[in-house]
Order: C-alpha cells, then structure tokens, then sequence
C-alpha cells in the first residue's frame, strides 16, 4: 500500500477538503502501489499546488490534476 502524505483522513479534514474524484483516486493509488510510494496531496511544489504527487523511486515524479468534470452538464 502506498504512503499518502497527509493521511486520508487528515486531508477529508482539511481546509481546502479533496473533490470527490480526489478522494477516488487517492483510494486507488493508495491500493494499487507498493510502499515505496509516496502519494502527496496537494504539497506545495515549486510554488505551486498540484492536487497528487507522486514519488517513486523506480518510476520517478508523477504530478497530476484532478477535473472533476460531469458530462451531464455540458450545453
């Protein structure tokens, strides 16, 4: 199981609180890597705010943006 760096719990808590695809995809990389990975949420990097970080050190660097976008409401 990966490392989320802050806990699940203590990012649900948080002030800006995780989107629901957020905590969706926290969950699945939390269950689908090992624990050499590290998953960040919203870590400050470089002066900015990434919603995930990933850190491995096979793999390297994954940063990714989270859009929860709803195909429901397109006009």
């Amino acid at each position: 199981m990966a490392i989320l760096i802050p806990a699940l719990e203590a990012a649900k808590g948080s002030k800006q609180k995780p989107t629901e695809g957020e905590i969706f995809l926290l969950e699945f990389l939390a269950g689908h890597f090992d624990h050499q990975v590290e998953v960040y949420f919203q870590p400050c990097f470089n002066g900015d705010r990434p919603d995930i970080v990933l850190l491995s050190p096979n793999a390297g660097v994954i940063i990714i943006e989270v859009k929860d976008w709803n195909q429901g409401n397109r006009t």
